[in-house]
């Protein structure tokens, strides 16, 4: 079964209902999933010191916590770099996201945390509502699928293709360009 893509609506709703033990964490990290599409194990994996400030902020996937054991690297928009801040405290080092104690994170255990999440939003939703929800809006938005592949970082196109869905916009815009 595929991954829920949420809307932009459904998007503010969940942070809107996020409420408990630090909520602003709890949004970062969805905000963190969405802007970056990056898998669970990905996410707990990050470090602090994979966060390159710049005049063109990115994210460094290393290799050790990538699927495909190829490091990438991810721009990050301003919702993403703002959400890092947030997740980073005053953090140089160590990892990026912790959980309760202050541990770091399994990707099992992520996994839950998201779950729980979107529980408690009232809204169905998983680690890969994420991923498949950026892969989404990129291809909405115009980005060729090699891009999208490469964000991802899927070795193959095929991949990449069951991360998108085709949305009501996206229909709407081709039926007018075919009229």
């Amino acid at each position: 079964m595929k991954a829920v893509i949420h809307s932009e609506a459904e998007r503010a709703l969940i942070l809107e209902r996020i409420k408990g033990h630090n909520p602003e964490k709890a949004k970062a990290l969805l905000q963190l999933s969405w802007a970056t599409g990056l898998r669970c194990a990905e996410i707990a994996g990050l470090l602090v010191t994979d966060i390159v400030y710049s005049d063109n902020p990115k994210l460094v996937v290393r290799a050790s916590i990538s699927k495909t054991g190829e490091a990438r690297e991810i721009p990050l928009s301003e919702t993403a770099l703002q959400a890092i801040i947030i997740l980073a405290e005053t953090r140089l080092s160590g990892h990026l996201v912790l959980g309760r104690q202050d541990k770091p994170y399994t990707p099992h255990s992520l996994s839950e945390r998201f779950k729980k999440l979107y529980q408690s939003a009232g809204i169905k939703g998983s680690t890969y509502s994420g991923r498949r929800g950026l892969a989404t809006r990129l291809v909405d938005q115009g980005a060729p699928l090699p891009v999208v592949q490469r964000i991802l970082g899927h070795k193959n196109l095929t991949s990449t293709m069951h991360y998108i869905g085709v949305t009501d916009s996206m229909v709407s815009k081709w039926m007018q360009k075919a009229a």
